[in-house]
Order: C-alpha cells, then structure tokens, then sequence
C-alpha cells in the first residue's frame, strides 16, 4: 500500500535485510508469516530467484499474482531500484568497453 509517496516492498526472510538499500521512497516489509500476511498492505513482493519456496510461499505468490500485486526478482528490482547494476549479470562486451 502506498503510504504517503512510498512503496511498500514485501520480501522473504531469506533475503538478507542489510543487503536492502535505504531508499527513501520504500518501505521493506519482512514476510515472517505468509499465511498471516495481509496482501492488501503490500505494493509488490521481491522473491530470490532461484530459491527453495516453501509450499506455502509458492501459494502466497499465486494469490499475490491474482490479486494483480507484482512480483519481482530481487535481483532486477534491487538494480533498479538502486540504480546500481551487479558486475556478475555484466557482459564481457560491456566490460570491454569500460576499457
């Protein structure tokens, strides 16, 4: 839910919370119960892909998806909403470049 200009981001416990960056228009939302989770007061759930979901987790994301709430890859969501891209998803032609 958006609160006053800011996104709220719903994440997994096994996404490290000192890997998010402090961005003043986010809010992180640390999913420890997902069957408890209220959906409503979420903009977008970031998941860690390739990670092992619980059944329960891979049943949260299906309703989240219904519900039209997007989720995203941390990965891709945390490079862009960093504005700072990971050197491992660079290609070795744009490393040359660099040079």
């Amino acid at each position: 839910m958006s609160y006053k200009n800011k996104t709220t981001v719903a994440y997994f416990p096994h996404i490290s919370a000192s890997n998010l960056p402090n961005i003043d228009t986010v809010v992180w939302s640390k999913l420890t119960d997902v069957s408890d989770s209220p959906i409503k007061n979420i903009d977008c759930v970031m998941v860690d892909l390739p990670a092992d979901l619980s059944s329960e987790q891979t049943r949260f994301l299906r309703q989240c998806r219904r519900q039209k709430i997007p989720v995203y890859n941390s990965k891709q969501l945390l490079e862009s909403l960093s504005k700072r891209v990971s050197i491992t998803y660079s290609d070795a032609r744009d490393l040359q470049a660099l040079s």
